[in-house]
């Protein structure tokens, strides 16, 4: 899933610029994974689907959400609300898959910017557009930092057994969880063992798909287009939020 997806407006200005080699930038970005530009048709039929369909104003932007499977739009006020729900609920549903019959938010946890930087990143052009689309992508953390992350996170069954491995591993597949280190470490005893035991801990990263989709955008740069137009990173929001839970697998 790329994390950063633009949906070009009617007439396919960007679309076409990058097919005649005017952006050289998306299509590296492209070719890379990191990007995906189609038209507002296409976006009707994508494998993973939009949340909130386009407008084809050419200011369309949206964030992989490799939790859900789907892409939310920077104009959404529950963007960064929606990643951290959906991730909760993913990290939550593999531990119970692998048997834990307790899972607990610990209050420890940090709410930091991760880039600390306040200054412009110059993309010239509709990379720039973000900054005005749905508010700059710097939506309001408010609604993230009220959040109760215990209702999403912690979990209690002292009767759960193990699901087979391949399941398990199928499942973090599908939510984005695969590269997940610590989470490969419990599937690779839960495939020697083929039970669980004791208790361990695990860091909750959120966010990190924003913060992705900030570097891409901000590596974009559309000479003589909308000139003039600049991507600002000014963080005056979270940007990484990691919050520790504790598992007894009994």
């Amino acid at each position: 899933m790329p994390q950063l997806l633009i949906v070009d407006d009617q007439d396919g200005d960007l679309i076409n610029g990058i097919k005649r080699g005017y952006w050289p930038e998306y299509e590296k970005q492209i070719a890379i994974g990191n990007l995906n530009v189609i038209t507002p048709r296409q976006a009707l039929a994508l494998k993973y689907p939009l949340q909130t369909p386009p407008l084809g104003d050419g200011e369309d932007f949206y964030i992989g959400n490799p939790s859900s499977n789907t892409y939310l739009s920077t104009r959404s006020t529950d963007l960064l609300q929606d990643l951290v729900i959906d991730k909760s609920f993913a990290v939550r549903e593999t531990l119970i898959m692998m048997g834990a019959k307790k899972i607990s938010l610990n209050s420890v946890g940090k709410e930091v910017d991760t880039k600390n930087t306040k200054g412009d990143i110059k993309a010239n052009g509709k990379a720039g557009k973000i900054a005005k689309a749905g508010g700059e992508v710097s939506v309001s953390n408010t609604s993230v930092n009220s959040l109760d992350l215990t209702t999403y996170v912690e979990s209690n069954d002292p009767n759960r057994v193990p699901k087979k491995a391949e399941e398990v591993e199928s499942f973090m597949f599908e939510h984005g969880l695969e590269k997940d280190s610590a989470l490969r470490a419990f599937l690779s005893r839960l495939k020697r063992d083929g039970v669980m035991h004791g208790t361990d801990k695990y860091t909750i990263t959120y966010l990190k798909e924003v913060d992705n989709a900030l570097d891409i955008a901000g590596s974009l740069d559309i000479p003589d287009f909308d000139a003039g137009l600049t991507f600002k990173r000014e963080h005056n929001h979270t940007l990484s939020i990691t919050k520790e839970v504790e598992i007894d697998f009994g």
